[in-house]
């Protein structure tokens, strides 16, 4: 058995942030002691006001030196790139919007940044965590997909938001979704 922290979708610098106080008190060390990955959105360039962005621009660099190649970027960082993904062993890490297609995925990566966090915004994450983390086929199809792609057996992802960690079998992959902040995984 193996363990992997997950942080993901932490969302820091916003009004929505969870999980932010381990985020920020990690060094490599600690990173590799715990097997730990970051898989997006854990700085959120999308929804951060102006007057965070010095702070929030400091931490994600320092972030993403930490964790090197155990970083991805999630479509709330906005860095104008495509989802990428982390083989580890016959494990394959992704944050999760390449379920929305291709086109959707990048157009919001590529939107703009420091835009602050409104009662739209607000009451949109509101309903997603009451009602919580849907899969449709053609999702779980996705998920499987990739993960056979990179001829892996296991496919963790962040990106939407469940209350608690959703583990299923799928055409022979297992799919295990992430809650917001850190979660052990352990396979």
């Amino acid at each position: 058995m193996k363990d992997f922290w997950i942080y993901t979708d932490c969302h820091a610098f916003t009004p929505q942030s969870l999980g932010t106080e381990n985020l920020l008190n990690l060094d490599r060390k600690k990173v590799l002691e715990l097997n730990a990955y970051s898989i997006g959105d854990n700085f959120d360039r999308k929804n951060c006001t102006p007057e965070w962005k010095e702070s929030l621009e400091f931490e994600y660099a320092k972030h993403k030196e930490i964790f090197r190649d155990r970083f991805l970027t999630g479509n709330h960082d906005v860095m104008h790139d495509r989802y990428g993904i982390i083989k580890a062993d016959n494990v394959l890490l992704v944050h999760g919007d390449f379920v929305w297609g291709d086109e959707r995925s990048e157009e919001f990566r590529a939107s703009d940044a420091y835009q602050g966090y409104g009662i739209v915004k607000q009451t949109i994450a509101w309903m997603r965590h009451i009602i919580g983390a849907f899969y449709t086929k053609s999702d779980k199809d996705k998920c499987a997909e990739l993960a056979k792609k990179y001829m892996c057996d296991t496919l963790i992802m962040g990106h939407k938001h469940p209350a608690k960690l959703i583990d299923f079998m799928h055409n022979g992959v297992r799919i295990i979704c992430c809650p917001r902040g850190y979660t052990k995984v352990t396979l």
